[in-house]
């Protein structure tokens, strides 16, 4: 016969249908929620507010939370999986058509339905919110506050500490260039090029960036100065030259580099008019720290034909401290700036070389001179027509040359003593274009003639001995991007000094190249010792200087005072044994 019914005793989620065979009941199917006991199931409504939803065995006439990944409609409607970009997720309780959630920091988050999950980075690195990726982004550097410091795993960014505070050195800090992709912390779509290395430009995409911090020796103001490039289009042009013509195609109209140098930013637009020269930048910073953030976009591809800029020669203006108290008894100094690849003097108006054209430049501004005790600044000055006489305090000091599209000039010991101090020919030396090199012979009144001379290898494309560059054979490598030119050959010093003598290099080849230093017609190597010659190397990655008694060694009536590794581009001092 029939079995007697018994009474349905479900749980909230289950319900007892008309087959029901058990009084425990079935589970509530998608889109019904069942109180239980002997109730039926009932269609979800109005009550499942948006981001919930009813799934299987839904117990409350509200839904439940609708599940991360998911997004939920409300009512009766099923949830559906989130399609999410990389970046974000969608958390639970998504309602359907809200935005998904960015990541949230110290996660990373796929994309699609999945779920934010916890980072694993490494030292320096970071997940920041919104990150797509497992393996974070670098610590960053902002400019404005400082660079950031990151521990790893799953922590968030914190600002590093500063530098201890140096309010003095006893040394005056000589100027020095800052290569941008050497001290880097984060560059994306930016590469050094393989045969200008000191030139940072985007790679061949259409945007790049490059951060990074330079520590600087004392806490002070600082003169920061570098060039923004623009190449020209030559089908003449050298073979991998990239200035000031290339051979690839014209450079765009508009493209930018964005410059943000501690908190200050320019943005530098490429133009007609600039193709083919150089902008001469200049930032003033303070502090103990050169932050940097680079940012280039342009509108075609390929790297020869993107703007670009150079190393910064940093030079210090003063530090923090008031300058000593003078000696009352004073001296007069007395010097003359000149053009350290013409000879021609510095005077505003005056038309002269450019480093590589004749007559090119004018000067619009005087030279000023900073003369520092240690790192203090003491005396601020300028030359007129070129020269300076001017009576100062007795002491020993260190000077600084300064002027709009040269290098700062350095002597390190610029002594005043009581009456007049002659100090000679103070050479400036134009910026020069990638990949050159200069090197900056300077004496004092005796001898009257010192000569450069420079042992230079041949071109791999046409072995044979060294070309020797002096006065009787003034260019080496002519007519290829290797040309070496003695641009200046001077003569006859007297009690007040002379001019230099001047080398420009085009780009270093592999080999050896000695310099050294003769006097010309000279008996004893007495006047060569007593000279007080130096020798200034400028390149965009370094600036060396050479004193003689100091650095290389004399051999008779030579002064043997570098070598340069053409492999490595790197500049040893001359010993019995690598020179010559």
């Amino acid at each position: 016969g029939d079995k007697p019914k018994v009474p349905c005793t479900c749980q909230p989620g289950f319900y007892c249908d008309v087959e029901s065979s058990s009084p425990v009941g079935t589970s509530c199917p998608p889109g019904f929620y069942c109180p239980g006991a002997s109730s039926d199931k009932i269609p979800c409504g109005a009550a499942v507010v948006a981001g919930h939803y009813c799934p299987a065995q839904t117990a409350s006439a509200e839904g439940v939370q609708c599940p991360t990944g998911h997004t939920c409609e409300g009512g009766s409607a099923p949830a559906e999986p989130c399609r999410a970009p990389p970046g974000t997720y969608c958390p639970a309780g998504s309602p359907a058509g809200v935005q998904p959630t960015p990541c949230s920091p110290g996660h990373y988050c796929l994309g699609g339905f999945n779920d934010q999950m916890l980072c694993a980075v490494p030292e320096g690195f970071y997940c920041p919110a919104g990150s797509g990726s497992a393996g974070g982004v670098a610590c960053p550097v902002d400019p404005s506050v400082g660079m950031f410091c990151c521990p790893g795993g799953a922590a968030d960014k914190e600002l590093c500490p500063p530098p201890p505070e140096v309010l003095f050195v006893a040394e005056t800090p000589p100027p020095v260039m800052c290569d941008w992709w050497e001290h880097r912390v984060h560059a994306e779509g930016v590469q050094p090029s393989p045969i200008f290395k000191s030139v940072t430009r985007q790679s061949d995409s259409q945007t790049g960036a490059i951060e990074g911090v330079f520590n600087l020796p004392v806490k002070g103001v600082w003169l920061v100065r570098f060039g923004f490039f623009v190449p020209g289009y030559s089908q003449q042009a050298y073979l991998n030259a990239i200035f000031p013509t290339e051979s690839v195609e014209s450079v765009a109209e508009g493209d930018t580099i964005e410059v943000n140098l501690n908190g200050r930013t320019e943005i530098h637009t490429t133009t007609p008019q600039l193709q083919g020269h150089k902008e001469f930048v200049e930032y003033t910073v303070e502090g103990m720290q050169l932050r940097y953030a680079f940012k280039f976009t342009s509108s075609k591809i390929p790297r020869v034909v993107h703007p670009f800029v150079t190393p910064a020669e940093i030079t210090l203006e003063r530090d923090s401290a008031l300058p000593p108290t003078p000696s009352s008894e004073t001296g007069t100094l007395d010097a003359t700036a000149v053009n350290a690849v013409d000879g021609k003097k510095l005077n505003i108006g005056r038309k002269l070389s450019n480093g590589y054209v004749e007559n090119s430049w004018t000067i619009e501004t005087n030279p000023k001179l900073l003369i520092f005790q240690g790192s203090t600044l003491v005396r601020e000055t300028s030359f007129s027509g070129g020269r300076l006489s001017e009576d100062l305090p007795v002491g020993d000091f260190s000077c600084i040359g300064i002027l709009h599209r040269f290098y700062a000039f350095f002597m390190r010991r610029c002594t005043i003593g009581p009456g007049t101090n002659y100090l000679g020919n103070f050479p400036f030396s134009p910026v020069l274009n990638p990949g050159n090199t200069r090197i900056v012979l300077e004496w004092g009144a005796t001898p009257s003639d010192l000569d450069s001379y420079l042992s230079v290898p041949a071109l791999p494309s046409n072995p044979g001995p060294p070309c020797q560059l002096w006065y009787r054979n003034k260019k080496c490598n002519a007519g290829t991007i290797m040309e070496v030119n003695l641009d200046l050959d001077a003569l006859s010093h007297s009690t007040r000094g002379g001019l230099p003598e001047t080398i420009t290099f085009g780009l270093i080849q592999p080999g050896k190249y000695v310099f050294w230093s003769n006097e010309y017609r000279g008996r004893n190597a007495a006047a060569l010792v007593n000279s007080g010659a130096s020798v200034a190397f400028y390149s965009e990655e370094f600036q060396q200087r050479f004193m003689v008694g100091r650095d290389g060694y004399i051999n008779g009536l030579n002064w043997y005072v570098f070598y340069i590794d053409g492999d490595t581009k790197t500049v040893h001092p001359c010993d019995p044994s690598t020179c010559p």
